[in-house]
């Protein structure tokens, strides 16, 4: 407040990228004014998720002064947090007099609505979660049937020299799941490459903004362990096949 009251402004994220401003100590930036074009130095950039391009911050002396503007639009009221919001509206709504076009509308709401606008934008990363899971899972299940199909030979050895069929079984379950777990460990950093990518080059040429990207333990260990998990199911078909496995069989084949 300090720093608007001396006429520095603030400008959003998108606004400092279309306008090249650097977040250093002494950016500034001309903007047109009713007196010519002026200097403001910048008190700092804020994310801003308005796609109607870049916005700026300044205090109502200053918009007045340069561009002759003292309109209010738009006023916030922070309560403290004892005192509950809905009879607060409600006293106010009572002041307004019929046939305003102003509008009360909580925080708490405006918060829901956006999280619910960011919800619907990743329906479709959702989905792709889930294709993705099936795609891994089929390719998975190939991958190991065409295995048992080559180490038919080596099974059937395995069985003549005494192996029963659930240690069959048990070895290839065994085997999907170190599959699985090395696929998981060697997706993360590809997935963390690609995050970068998607947050601060096709997100920031699309929209303008950025996130903040943060590594969670725990979305790490859930990779892994969906990973692990997809790779079990894969392998239950074909090692249930390898159990069933006749002796005879399995010798003959080259």
């Amino acid at each position: 407040d300090a720093l608007l009251e001396k006429g520095w402004i603030f400008v959003s994220e998108i606004f400092a990228r279309q306008h090249q401003v650097e977040p250093e100590q002494g950016a500034a930036v001309v903007l047109e004014t009713r007196q010519g074009p002026l200097s403001f130095q910048i008190a700092g950039i804020f994310r801003d998720f308005f796609m109607g391009g870049g916005r700026v911050v300044m205090s109502r002396e200053t918009m007045a002064r340069y561009w002759g503007h003292d309109d209010i639009t738009a006023m916030q009221l922070f309560l403290e947090n004892e005192i509950s919001v809905n009879p607060v509206i409600n006293t106010i709504k009572q002041m307004i007099p019929p046939g305003s076009l102003i509008r009360l509308q909580p925080g708490a709401d405006i918060k829901q609505s956006i999280l619910a606008v960011f919800d619907n934008t990743f329906v479709i990363t959702s989905a792709l979660q889930v294709l993705t899971a099936i795609v891994a899972l089929t390719g998975i299940l190939n991958a190991v049937m065409a295995l048992l199909l080559e180490r038919t030979r080596e099974i059937g050895i395995l069985r003549a020299c005494g192996t029963l069929p659930g240690q069959v079984r048990g070895l290839l379950i065994h085997e999907c799941f170190f599959y699985g777990l090395l696929s998981g460990i060697m997706a993360i950093p590809l997935g963390i490459a690609l995050s970068w990518i998607l947050i601060h080059v096709i997100n920031q040429r699309t929209f303008g903004w950025t996130y903040d990207m943060i590594l969670s333990p725990g979305i790490l260990v859930q990779a892994l362990v969906l990973s692990s998990a997809a790779a079990l199911a894969a392998g239950i078909f074909p090692a249930l096949a390898a159990g069933r496995i006749r002796i005879s069989q399995a010798l003959h084949m080259e």
